[in-house]
């Protein structure tokens, strides 16, 4: 993969040219057509993604057949990175919208040939995961509270 394809990705923004380019030397790019899905809830975790084009529906099954779309990722939004650190399972399902997608992935095996590299670039790579896992858990503790209040304020 080109490393240039990452240089748009707000998540990428601190790293060097060398580091992205050690980056992209192990990622796969991948078409994906309207409504097909990267994975779904329940699916064993094995990548993390990037959005090269087009955009992708975060979906969380629900009391319908569809479930509940809760986020669009859009060009260089970065998705599933926990898969890197646990290898646990999918929480939602993820899959192109109408309009397709093309995203490339990193692998939990090649991340692992990074790590094991022993060289600094694996360090700010897993700092980066672990912020956004930090950023998510953030937010995702501020919606519930907002919830529990709003509920809360129903009531009185």
């Amino acid at each position: 993969m080109d490393a240039n394809r990452l240089r748009f990705v707000d998540a990428l923004e601190e790293f060097t040219d060398r580091e992205l380019e050690l980056l992209a030397s192990v990622m796969h790019v991948r078409q994906y057509v309207g409504g097909e899905h990267v994975f779904r809830k329940g699916d064993r975790a094995s990548a993390c993604y990037i959005v090269l084009a087009g955009s992708i529906e975060v979906v969380v099954p629900g009391a319908t057949q569809e479930g509940n779309t809760v986020a669009t990722l859009t060009a260089g939004r970065m998705f599933g990175e926990i898969a890197l650190v646990d290898g646990g399972l999918r929480s939602a399902n993820c899959r192109a919208a109408a309009d397709g997608a093309e995203l490339c992935l990193l692998g939990r095996n090649e991340f692992d040939q990074i790590f094991n590299g022993t060289n600094d670039f694996a360090f700010k790579l897993l700092d980066l995961i672990g912020d956004r896992v930090v950023e998510n858990v953030r937010r995702a503790a501020g919606e519930l509270l907002s919830v529990v209040l709003k509920e809360r304020n129903q009531g009185l």
